[in-house]
């Protein structure tokens, strides 16, 4: 359950899994999950390895004072 809620709070804006989430990512259903020495360090940072056909962005929005 709480990888369920880890990827709600840290992917699923992005990424699919199993056809619920974003689609500004690659779809992650076919990812590697039951290696936690790949996993892991992707889940702490998400561009640490970018797919082919992806690339980093950066989107911010100012700060209204």
């Amino acid at each position: 359950m709480q990888l369920i809620s880890l990827y709600a709070q840290r992917c699923a804006a992005c990424h699919k899994l199993f056809h619920k989430g974003g689609a500004v990512g690659p779809d992650l259903t076919s990812y590697q999950r039951d290696h936690l020495g790949t996993l892991l360090p992707n889940i702490f940072d998400p561009n640490l390895e970018i797919r082919g056909g992806f690339a980093y962005l950066h989107i911010s929005q100012p700060i209204m004072l």
